[in-house]
């Protein structure tokens, strides 16, 4: 393994922190739009 290839591991950890809080602001919203589109068939 080349570890030098790699980029930092505080990096990498800041990157996947980065990722899992916009999935979970992309669930939130789609469970948001979910509930709204279903609110509004049901009318």
């Amino acid at each position: 393994m080349l570890y030098c290839s790699f980029p930092n591991v505080e990096v990498v950890r800041r990157f996947l922190e980065e990722v899992r809080r916009n999935i979970e602001v992309a669930r939130t919203i789609g469970t948001l739009a979910n509930s709204m589109v279903l609110e509004a068939r049901l009318r």
